[in-house]
């Protein structure tokens, strides 16, 4: 329960923080012409860019805002990125306004490039300067337009075509909570499979411990039985029998060994034992003498050590750096103008 509150807090915290980096300004869906001053409108201007839209699906959206932290011309292009305004099968133009900075920025997708420069989209944003400093933001916006939309036309019109860009997919922002839980996840079950197998080596020692013990009182219980049989066999007539029968045999060979022929057998075997001790000993004395001499006939060659030579190469490296570049729809073309 405690991990669900701290996962459900933890998801919380970042969609707040996606909210607040990631959305702001953003409206859902987008328009044409997006006054978040909530003192500037104008139908006009938006019937305008929606026809110039069907006519020839170029996607021209228009900004009345104050609220950007970065320049304007960043603030331009992440609009028409975040907001995917460019596609393979249409140009894209993204205007920002901003009465209170008196600053002004048309910010272009690639395939327009080529089509208009950014010194004559500068030119369009300082021909409407004088409608801005008046404060006359509908008329400015709608000259900034129709300029716009007849500079492309007359270039297109000159053989001069927009590009076909295929733009790069914002990377959406990651989110760790996935990881975080397949992480834990997998934590767990080696914690489960880990003390499933330490519960099972346990219980097959304990079996173990068990068995041995068993078969420990098995045996102590056998030696037991042996002792208590031997004892009372002992104390039988056949027991006392037996024992006085092995006394008998023994004084009977004492008796022997202290006869005359004891004592001849005795001394046979004795010198029978000390012959076997010196043909040992003169072995041993022979294989000796021979260990000798081999040794001294093999000190008497010298072995010659033999040169070698030990040759080493460098292997030779070849590094190639290969850097790889990415786009956007909208990378820097357009224009600005501040009054």
């Amino acid at each position: 329960m405690e991990i669900s509150l701290s996962r459900s807090f933890l998801a919380g915290v970042i969609l707040l923080l996606s909210v607040n980096l990631f959305g702001q300004g953003k409206p859902s869906p987008w328009k044409f012409y997006n006054d978040y001053t909530g003192k500037v409108s104008s139908s006009e201007v938006e019937g305008y860019l929606d026809a110039w839209y069907k006519q020839d699906t170029t996607v021209c959206t228009v900004l009345i805002t104050n609220d950007f932290e970065t320049s304007i011309e960043e603030y331009g292009q992440s609009i028409g990125n975040n907001w995917g305004l460019y596609d393979v099968n249409r140009d894209a133009i993204v205007i920002v306004i901003s009465p209170e900075k008196r600053k002004s920025t048309i910010q272009l997708s690639r395939s327009l490039e080529p089509v208009i420069s950014d010194g004559e989209c500068g030119q369009i944003l300082r021909n409407a300067r004088s409608y801005f400093k008046q404060n006359d933001i509908n008329t400015g916006v709608l000259e900034v337009v129709t300029s716009l939309k007849t500079k492309i036309a007359d270039k297109r019109s000159k053989g001069v075509e927009s590009i076909q860009v295929i733009p790069v997919k914002n990377q959406e922002p990651f989110d760790p909570l996935p990881v975080i839980g397949w992480i834990l996840g997998l934590l767990s079950i080696m914690f489960g499979v880990g003390t499933f197998l330490h519960e099972r080596e346990k219980k097959r020692q304990e079996a173990w411990e068990k068995e041995l013990a068993e078969e420990a009182a098995i045996r102590q219980k056998q030696y037991e039985e042996s002792q208590r049989a031997r004892e009372a066999y002992e104390k039988s007539p056949e027991g006392i029998a037996a024992r006085k029968k092995k006394e008998q045999e023994a004084e009977a060979h004492r008796m022997w060994l202290l006869s005359p022929e004891g004592r001849e057998h005795t001394r046979k075997e004795a010198e029978k034992a000390a012959r076997e001790a010196e043909e040992r000993r003169k072995k041993k004395e022979e294989d000796d003498k021979k260990q000798k001499e081999c040794n001294e006939s093999s000190s008497s060659y010298s072995s010659y050590p033999s040169s070698s030579s030990n040759y080493t190469s460098t292997p030779k490296s070849d590094t190639t750096d290969f850097s790889v570049g990415s786009f956007d729809g909208f990378g820097g073309g357009g224009g600005s103008d501040s009054w």
